[in-house]
């Protein structure tokens, strides 16, 4: 049986509530790096298996990722039914009920007539009517497009779901899914982010292709100064990291940070695109296996590579992409096992350029966030900061020798380095833990909907008043799973005959009667369920989002 996260349960019902209620459109399900979206694309193919006559696709461009997919499918559906075809992994399947595809492989072939086709990594679709996606997929104009991805926006045209003719109707981020969410609930690692006082300077460099000029950047980080003062520096700041995955500017550039840390005699290899697969997996094993120190790449290894234990990403590559940006961070997002986070080291400025990786900048975002450097020790700040949240360098106190960074090009001066929780993964409205002193529980009454529902109302230690609102009285099955969710936050409010029990044995249309409400808010009041001692809530808008009740 396939089991699922509370979290992955949500995105599965809000996915299939958008499908029902919107007839003809294309959804975009965003989930983070780390999240899941293996086991996520299993549960939609497995019950389109059990549900449904018509034949399903799954996309991608990654032959890691079709494999991956491939074999999760196969062991919740008859293995026979599911089908491989991809010219890289030598299986050419065509007419089993799913199938899993390199789009490589397949977009001039002759095809059956999907019904759904699910495109993992869907970012990488085309905004423009044009391209071997768009091809593909216009041969299916009555199909069900459904796009996953960590990343839903472009470098040159902002979300993916804007436009003059989107594929993508509708980005749908699942309640429980953002990345301080998912570490707050134990499913990610946090991030630690530092700028290097040895940061490399890219201004004059021109844009080719959207991003920073491969030829120019190349003149600029192969130089032989610029490659000992970078090894120099990286060197003693990973000295006590195991496993650290380093992005560079192209072939020659990997190949020359790579042999520049062997030279110092450091164990280090290099993975790109012209090394056979053979070859490439050999170094990827050597580096999961502890051989290997540090793995170099020119950004093959943004997508399809999940390897836990990455304890720090090093950035010697600029990149205009947020896209690019937040899939290298990413890598560092999983839970490892002998350590609670993992280190960002920027050389080339992509912290300043594109903000934080909890909210990134995106072209067509009305409200950026964006961040300062710390003159004293280089901490990553928010913009908006007084002062450091690392050495507490008063911001405001000298603003005549701030200097700005236009452009994410700057020359730190200050040496300084301490790992903190702040900067890449700034979060403004970040998960609070509030002591509780008290709480009441009471019924109102919707006036959207005349509708009764219940609010429990906590009471802080510095006299706020928190209210948990439950829509008892609800017929929407996305907020019944919320509810429910929420319910269970509570101690021993799952045991016995209570709300929650009828809630969760209610059908989707049925509504909970008055005497019901009012039975559970009267055992809430009493000693029933034990008061919690604190709350861990983030803001959402004018309301909050509960995340764990702690006892």
């Amino acid at each position: 049986m396939l089991k699922l996260r509370d979290y992955q349960q949500n995105a599965i019902i809000e996915l299939y509530d958008y499908i029902r209620n919107n007839k003809g459109l294309n959804p975009c399900l965003v989930l983070p790096t780390g999240a899941g979206k293996s086991v996520v694309i299993a549960k939609i193919a497995t019950d389109f298996f059990i549900k449904s006559n018509g034949q399903l696709l799954m996309l991608t461009h990654v032959s890691e990722l079709i494999e991956q997919n491939y074999h999760k499918v196969r062991q919740f559906v008859n293995p026979d039914d599911v089908g491989l075809y991809s010219a890289g992994l030598g299986k050419k399947e065509l007419h089993k009920k799913i199938t899993f595809a390199g789009i490589q492989s397949i977009y001039n072939k002759k095809t059956p007539n999907y019904k759904v086709i699910i495109v993992d990594e869907c970012h990488l679709i085309s905004v423009k009517e044009e391209g071997i996606y768009r091809t593909f997929l216009d041969k299916f104009p009555d199909a069900l497009v459904i796009g996953l991805t960590a990343t839903p926006y472009r470098m040159d045209n902002g979300y993916i779901n804007v436009g003059d003719n989107p594929l993508f109707n509708d980005l749908i981020i699942p309640d429980g899914t953002t990345i301080p969410e998912l570490i707050a609930g134990g499913y990610l690692s946090t991030l630690k982010s530092k700028v290097s006082d040895t940061g490399l300077s890219f201004k004059g460099v021109k844009k080719s292709n959207g991003d920073f000029n491969e030829k120019q950047v190349g003149a600029i980080v192969n130089h032989f100064d610029a490659i000992e003062k970078v090894i120099t520096d990286l060197i003693e700041r990973t000295k006590d990291f195991k496993h650290v995955l380093v992005f560079c500017s192209g072939i020659d550039h990997t190949v020359n940070i790579s042999q520049a840390l062997c030279d110092r005699g450091e164990r280090s290899f290099y993975v790109h695109g012209n090394m056979s697969k053979a070859d490439r997996k050999m170094a990827i094993d050597s580096f999961k296996n502890g051989i290997l120190k540090y793995l170099c790449n020119p950004n093959i290894l943004t997508t399809g590579f999940d390897y836990p234990d990455i304890d720090c990403v090093v950035m010697l590559r600029p990149t205009y992409s947020v896209v690019l940006y937040v899939q290298m961070a990413g890598r560092g997002l999983r839970l490892k096992s002998y350590t609670d986070h993992c280190v960002i080291l920027d050389y080339v400025g992509n912290i300043e350029r594109h903000g934080t990786i909890i909210n990134p900048k995106v072209k067509d975002k009305k409200e950026e966030v964006t961040t300062k450097i710390c003159p004293q020790c280089l901490e990553v700040n928010d913009k908006e900061a007084d002062i450091c949240i690392d050495c507490e360098y008063d911001f405001n106190a000298k603003k005549e020798d701030k200097k700005s960074n236009k452009g994410g090009e700057r020359e730190a001066k200050q040496d300084g380095y301490a790992l903190s929780n702040e900067d890449i993964m700034y979060d403004p409205n970040k998960p609070e833990e509030i002591k509780v002193i008290g709480w009441s529980w009471k019924s109102y009454t919707s006036k959207i909907d005349n509708k009764r529902g219940i609010v429990c109302e906590f009471y802080s230690i510095d006299g706020r008043k928190i209210p948990m609102f439950l829509s008892i009285q609800t017929e929407s099955e996305k907020a019944k799973y919320a509810i429910m969710l929420d319910l269970k936050k509570f101690k021993h409010i799952v045991e016995g005959d209570n709300l929650y029990h009828v809630f969760l044995n209610s059908g989707l249309d049925d509504v909970i009667d008055i005497d019901n409400i009012n039975k559970f808010i009267s055992k809430c009041n009493g000693s029933y369920v034990p008061q919690p001692k604190s709350i861990i809530v983030k803001k959402d808008g004018n309301f909050y989002k509960f995340l764990k009740i702690n006892y």
